[in-house]
C-alpha cells in the first residue's frame, strides 16, 4: 500500500513547469529514494527468502516506473525540446501524463486481477487439503469403530 502511494506521487512533478526540469527531477529522485528506503526497512524486518515474492516484483516495477518518470522529466526539459514552441512542448507533456497515467492504471488493474486469481487458487488448494484431511480422519474413525465391534458377538464388555 505504501509503495503504491509513493509511486502514485510520481505524477505530482507534472504540476511543475516543464521548463524547470530540475524541480521535477529533484522530486522524482526523492520519491525513488523514499521507495528504496521503505523497501530496505521492510526487508530488514522480514525473514529472507531466496526468491522474489509478489511484493518484491511490485516494488521493482514501481521503481522502474519512478526511474522512467525521472528520465522523462530530463528529456522534456533538455535542449532537445528547448527549440520547439512552448505550447507544443506543453501539449506533449500533457499527452505523456495521460499515456503514463493510463499505463499505470492498466498495470494496477492487471496486478490486482492476477493477485485475486492467485488468492482464489491458493484458497481452493487449502480447502481441498482440509477436505482431504477431514475425509481421512473420518475413515480412520470408522476403522476404529469397526475394529472394536466383534463380529462373533464374543465381546466381554457387552451385557448379555
Amino acid at each position: 500500500m505504501l509503495i503504491f502511494l509513493i509511486s502514485a506521487l510520481g505524477f505530482v512533478p507534472f504540476s511543475f513547469n516543464h521548463s524547470l526540469p530540475h524541480f521535477r527531477i529533484q522530486t522524482t529522485c526523492l520519491l525513488i529514494l523514499s521507495s528504496i528506503n521503505f523497501r530496505w526497512i521492510v526487508t530488514q524486518k522480514l525473514p529472507t527468502v531466496s526468491y522474489l515474492t509478489t511484493l518484491d516484483k511490485y516494488a521493482i516495477v514501481a521503481l522502474i516506473f519512478l526511474v522512467s518518470l525521472c528520465a522523462w522529466h530530463a528529456v522534456i526539459g533538455s535542449a532537445l525540446f528547448s527549440s520547439i514552441d512552448r505550447e507544443y512542448v506543453k501539449s506533449i507533456d500533457k499527452y505523456a501524463l495521460f499515456f503514463i497515467g493510463s499505463l499505470y492504471f492498466v498495470f494496477h488493474l492487471t496486478y490486482i486481477t492476477y493477485f485475486l486469481i492467485q488468492y482464489k487458487r491458493y484458497a481452493n488448494i487449502g480447502r481441498e487439503e482440509t477436505n482431504a484431511e477431514i475425509k481421512q480422519s473420518e475413515e480412520s474413525n470408522k476403522l476404529k469403530v469397526e475394529s472394536t465391534n466383534d463380529p462373533n458377538g464374543d465381546n466381554p464388555r457387552k451385557n448379555k
